[in-house]
C-alpha cells in the first residue's frame, strides 16, 4: 500500500515537475525581455537641466494652447554595409502606428515625410554612446526630428536632448512604447525618475509627497513621485517596489516594462505644447499648427458659408468634416469646405475638422450661428416674463436679448394706441387702465434675414396693486427733468399694506385724492440704493435729475400710506 502511494505521489511530482519545465523559459523570456531596459538620455544631460525650463513651469502650464499640432520626422532604418539586415519595412510601419497612436489622442500629430535604409555595420552591430554623436548627425533633416531604428537586437535607447531634434531605439524593442518614451524627451518630457537614480540626475529628487513637485522630479505633479521602476515592476505590470511611493506603472516615460508603457498625464500633455509653442528654433520648421477659419460673424446662411483648415502640410494630410444636425455639408474637397444652414435652423451649431496623417485629431470645433437670429432673455421690468403674465396699469418695461451671427438691435410691434419709447433692445410702454390685455413683438435681423417675432403677452392686473393711482413719467429716457403725474383709477388693493424699496410698511386703508396729497419721490439705483428724494404735491410735478448718472433706476412716489414705483431711464447723449 505505501509503494502504491509513492509511486502516486512520484506520479504528481513528475508531472508538475514537467509542466514546471515547460513554462518557466517562457517566463523567464517575458521577463528578460520586457522587466528591464534602460534609456541612455538622462545619462548624458547635465545636473539641474530644470533650470532651462523655467520659462515654461508648471505654474504657467494653464494657459498653453493645446490645439492639434503637426511634427515632422525622418525614419532612418539602420542595415549593414551591403544593405542586409535591420527592421522590415512592415515592421517599421507597425511601430511607427504605434507610435501615433500614443500622441495622436494628446493633440499631437506625427507625419513621416521620409523613410531611408542608413548602411553602417558599425552602427549595425550596436550602438553606443562614443558613436551616437556620430550617427545622429548622419544625414539629418532640418525640418523634421530625425529617428534611428538600431539592429533588431540592438537595446540601446536615447533622443539627443530635451527637448532635442533626434532619437534613436534599438530595434529589440520594436513594437512598443519605448519609441515614444525617447519621443517624449525630444518633446521636452523627463523621466518620472527624475533625481532618484537609475543614472538620472538631471534634476532633484521629489518628494514622495509631490510638495516640490514644480521644481524636482519630472517637473509635472499630476505625475507620482517614481522611485525607479526599472526591476520593480513584474511581467502584469504591478508594482513590486518600495511601499511608500505609489508611482504610475503606465506612464511612457517611467522605466516600467515596455509593454506596460501606454500614457501621459495631463501635466505631461501641457508640457509637451508648451515646449513646441516655447522652444522655436527647434520646432518652427519641425511642425505645423493648423487652425480653422470661417465666416464673418461665425454666420453660416441657406446660401452657404465656406470653411477653411489653414497651415497644413504640403502633402500627407487628409481632413475630414463634421457638423451639428442644423447644418447641412455640401461636397467637399481637401482643407475647405461650404456647409448650409438648414431651413428654419435659426439656432447655434459647430463645424468640426478633424486632420488624418498618422493616427487623426480633430480641431477644436468651430461655434457658428445657424440662420436668421432668436429674440431670447425675454423680461417685463427686470424680472423673467411668463406666458399670461398680469401687470398693473401703468409705465412698464421689457428688455430683450438678440442673439446669433451679429444680430441687429430688437425693433417692436406694439399695438396701436399704446405709448411707448424703444430704447436699445428694450421698450418702455404705458399699459392702459382700459385694455384686459395687450401683446407686444420683438425681432431682429442679420445678414442672413429677419427672425421670427417673440411675444410678450400680457394680462391686466384688476387687484393688488400698490395705489388708487396709474403713475406715468414722461419723458422717458429723460435727460434733466421729469414729469410726474398720478392719475386715478378704480384699482382697490387687496391687502392693507404695501412695502416700499426702503422696507418700510405703508398702510392703505385710507387713499387722499391726488389734489390734496404731499408725496415723497425717491429714485433708486438697480442695486436699491437711494440716490434722490424731493418731496411734491399735487397731480403732476417736475423732479430733477441732478447728480443721476446715465443708467437705469427705479422711481417710488409714496404720500405715507400708497406707493407707486416705475422704471426710468436716463440718457443723455
Amino acid at each position: 500500500m505505501k509503494n502504491q502511494n509513492f509511486k502516486k505521489t512520484a506520479q504528481v511530482f513528475s508531472i508538475c515537475f514537467l509542466c514546471f519545465c515547460l513554462f518557466t523559459p517562457r517566463l523567464n523570456a517575458q521577463v528578460q525581455v520586457g522587466q528591464i531596459w534602460h534609456c541612455n538620455t538622462a545619462d548624458n544631460l547635465a545636473e539641474n537641466t530644470a533650470n532651462v525650463f523655467s520659462n515654461i513651469s508648471t505654474e504657467n502650464l494653464a494657459s498653453i494652447d493645446t490645439s492639434l499640432k503637426i511634427l515632422n520626422v525622418f525614419i532612418h532604418i539602420i542595415r549593414r554595409n551591403d544593405g542586409t539586415g535591420g527592421l522590415t519595412d512592415t515592421q517599421v510601419t507597425n511601430w511607427m502606428t504605434k507610435l501615433c497612436g500614443d500622441y495622436s489622442i494628446h493633440k499631437i500629430l506625427i507625419r513621416e515625410i521620409g523613410r531611408s535604409g542608413l548602411n553602417n555595420t558599425t552602427f549595425y552591430n550596436g550602438m553606443t554612446d562614443s558613436n551616437y554623436t556620430v550617427l545622429i548627425n548622419t544625414d539629418t533633416h532640418p525640418n523634421a526630428i530625425d529617428i534611428y531604428l538600431l539592429s533588431p537586437t540592438d537595446t540601446y535607447s536615447r533622443a539627443s536632448g530635451i527637448p532635442g531634434i533626434a532619437l534613436a531605439v534599438g530595434g529589440l524593442y520594436q513594437g512598443t512604447s519605448v519609441l515614444s518614451h525617447e519621443f517624449g524627451h525630444c518633446l521636452g518630457l523627463f523621466h518620472t525618475h527624475s533625481g532618484r537614480g537609475c543614472n538620472d540626475y538631471a534634476n532633484c529628487s521629489e518628494n514622495i509627497n509631490g510638495s516640490n513637485c514644480s521644481t524636482c522630479g519630472d517637473l509635472v505633479c499630476d505625475t507620482p513621485a517614481d522611485p525607479c521602476l526599472s526591476g520593480n515592476v513584474d511581467i502584469n505590470c504591478n508594482y513590486i517596489g518600495d511601499p511608500s511611493f505609489s508611482p504610475d506603472v503606465h506612464n511612457l516615460l517611467s522605466y516600467s516594462p515596455p509593454l506596460c508603457l501606454s500614457h501621459l498625464t495631463v501635466g505631461q500633455t501641457l508640457r509637451i505644447h508648451a515646449t513646441i509653442l516655447t522652444y522655436n528654433t527647434i520646432f518652427d520648421n519641425r511642425s505645423y499648427k493648423p487652425y480653422l477659419s470661417g465666416p464673418n460673424y461665425n454666420l453660416v446662411c441657406t446660401s452657404g458659408a465656406t470653411f477653411t483648415v489653414n497651415n497644413l502640410p504640403p502633402s500627407g494630410c487628409s481632413v475630414s468634416w463634421d457638423k451639428s444636425s442644423n447644418l447641412t455639408l455640401q461636397p467637399n474637397s481637401g482643407n475647405t469646405a461650404v456647409f448650409t444652414a438648414n431651413t428654419n435652423a435659426n439656432s447655434p451649431g459647430w463645424v468640426e475638422a478633424t486632420i488624418i496623417v498618422c493616427g487623426s485629431a480633430a480641431l477644436p470645433q468651430y461655434i457658428v450661428w445657424a440662420g436668421t437670429p432668436q429674440i431670447t432673455n425675454l423680461k417685463v421690468d427686470g424680472g423673467t416674463y411668463y406666458p399670461g403674465m398680469q401687470l398693473c396699469p401703468g409705465n412698464h418695461w421689457l428688455s430683450v436679448t438678440p442673439v446669433g451671427g451679429n444680430a441687429g438691435t430688437a425693433t417692436w410691434t406694439v399695438p396701436y394706441g399704446i405709448p411707448y419709447f424703444a430704447g436699445t433692445n428694450t421698450l418702455n410702454f404705458t399699459f392702459p387702465s382700459t385694455t384686459n390685455s395687450i401683446s407686444i413683438s420683438a425681432k431682429s435681423a442679420n445678414s442672413c434675414g429677419t427672425g421670427t417675432n417673440s411675444n410678450f403677452y400680457l394680462i391686466r392686473k384688476s387687484y393688488g396693486c400698490t395705489g388708487s393711482y396709474a403713475m406715468t413719467i414722461y419723458p422717458n429716457p429723460a435727460s434733466d427733468n421729469i414729469t410726474i403725474t398720478l392719475n386715478e383709477e378704480a384699482l382697490i388693493p387687496p391687502a392693507d399694506s404695501v412695502q416700499s424699496i426702503s422696507g418700510r410698511t405703508l398702510s392703505t386703508n385710507y387713499v387722499k385724492t391726488s389734489d390734496e396729497a404731499t408725496y415723497t419721490v425717491n429714485i433708486y439705483n438697480s442695486q436699491s440704493s437711494l440716490l434722490s428724494s424731493v418731496t411734491r404735491a399735487g397731480k403732476s410735478f417736475s423732479v430733477p435729475l441732478i447728480n443721476i448718472q446715465d443708467g437705469t433706476y427705479i422711481v417710488e412716489v409714496t404720500d405715507g400710506k400708497s406707493i407707486f414705483r416705475q422704471q426710468l431711464i436716463v440718457k443723455r447723449d
